[in-house]
């Protein structure tokens, strides 16, 4: 991969969220996988009281808090849930514009926050079908990876969500 400005660091980015809505404490995690070169980052995050939508987008805010501030950077965002990577995508400028309110307000203002942060960060977004089969694709292994280190199943750890999800 190669980009016309020097020094320009492209990286993949898989996010994903996870909730299991029937559990008492209803406990979901969050999930970033980035591959840079030959280098790849994990992180990860239990939350308790929470949603599958918040787990998602909060994927998005740990994966920007990770990436460095003042570097040229590339970076695309693959993400399997379609109304979490449309509003990445398409609405993002449009509320922050306008001023509207969405779904999970907090976390999209931090989002936007963040990216305020990031002056040389150019992202682009991808949907990606989840659980796809096809693991000698890069793209679709990058994905079961995100969607593993999500499932809430794999915390030992949850930190109670600030926000009623309930």
């Amino acid at each position: 991969m190669s980009d016309k400005r020097k020094g320009t660091r492209i990286i993949e980015v898989w996010t994903d969220g996870s909730c299991n809505a029937n559990h008492p404490k209803k406990l979901g995690g969050s999930a970033v996988y980035i591959k840079w070169k030959d280098k790849e980052y994990h992180i990860t995050k239990g939350r308790s009281y929470t949603t599958t939508g918040r787990r998602e987008t909060e994927a998005i805010l740990l994966a920007l808090r990770a990436i460095k501030k003042n570097l040229n950077v590339k970076a695309t965002f693959h993400i399997d849930s379609q109304y979490v990577a449309n509003q990445f995508r398409h609405k993002f400028i449009d509320w922050a514009r306008e001023n509207l309110h969405v779904e999970n307000q907090d976390l999209w203002d931090a989002i936007f926050s963040e990216m305020m942060l990031h002056r040389k960060l150019r992202v682009s977004v991808k949907w990606i079908r989840s659980h796809q089969k096809d693991y000698s694709d890069p793209i679709v292994c990058g994905n079961f990876i995100a969607d593993y280190m999500a499932n809430y199943k794999n915390f030992k750890e949850y930190e109670k969500e600030n926000k009623s999800a309930c």
